[in-house]
């Protein structure tokens, strides 16, 4: 059993649990410490840890239950944090937030030292479309992509995108730059989890100099506005190279651990 599978598994799920799937009024009802919020985030954290850790049988579903109490005392600790902090130390707060909860993946493994359910395993193989099994892993073997790597990238997709959305609306609010209206709406959010998302997959294909082009057509399609509006040309700035950093940031380090796993 590898625990970068069991890492990943847990990664994934976290990201997509608390970025994805958890919406504005959740974090509302949270920061307002009320139990429905947890509740129901909580909730949503154990599907989607059973989803990803059930292959490892009872011992993932032990580490399931864990994975789930420590992530809902984790988050009562931070919107503790939250209600007293500035926009400054929200990043922080953010910060420390996500460390622990990778620092709680660990401990889990630690204490519980998950394997692979054989029993499960062989369910798949034999009885749950065996088929489709065979051919995503013969697609798998031929691309050179393992299932710890697929994990990776998947998540490194998950991080840029809506996980990128979060991390740069905290820096652009550290820097007390204010949203035009056009970037605060949903278009906007989607048209940045794009960029970032074509921006990872050009540093993943080693096209690095590529991400040049994408900024530079981005700038062009604002250009007027940056030239007229010194507020906006400051907020796009910063918003622009937080956004092109992470994206980079996240391509490089997938590339390297693809190396070592």
């Amino acid at each position: 059993m590898s625990m970068v599978t069991f890492l990943l598994l847990g990664l994934l799920a976290h990201t997509i649990a608390d970025f994805l799937l958890q919406t504005d009024t959740i974090v509302e009802t949270k920061n307002s410490l009320s139990p429905k919020g947890f509740l129901v985030h909580g909730s949503r954290v154990a599907i989607l840890s059973v989803i990803g850790l059930h292959i490892y049988g009872v011992r993932g579903l032990i580490a399931t239950l864990m994975i789930t109490v420590t992530h809902v005392f984790i988050d009562l600790g931070k919107c503790y944090l939250d209600r007293n902090a500035g926009s400054s130390q929200r990043l922080l707060v953010f910060v420390v937030d996500q460390v622990l909860h990778l620092l709680s993946f660990l401990a889990v493994f630690e204490i519980v030292e998950p394997s692979f359910s054989q029993s499960v395993l062989n369910f798949y193989g034999r009885w749950l479309f065996p088929k489709a099994r065979s051919v995503m892993s013969s697609l798998l073997a031929k691309t050179g992509l393992s299932l710890d790597r697929f994990l990776l990238v998947a998540l490194g997709y998950v991080i840029v995108m809506p996980v990128g959305a979060v991390i740069v609306r905290m820096v652009l609010d550290a820097f007390n730059k204010e949203l035009d209206r056009d970037s605060s709406t949903q278009a906007g959010r989607y048209i940045g989890m794009a960029e970032r998302a074509l921006m990872l997959t050009l540093v993943l294909a080693d096209a690095l100099t590529a991400v040049a082009f994408v900024i530079t057509a981005k700038s062009l399609a604002r250009f007027e506005k940056l030239t007229t509006d010194k507020a906006f040309g400051e907020y796009y700035l910063v918003g622009t190279l937080a956004s092109t950093l992470l994206a980079i940031a996240v391509g490089l380090t997938i590339r390297g651990l693809v190396r070592v796993i």
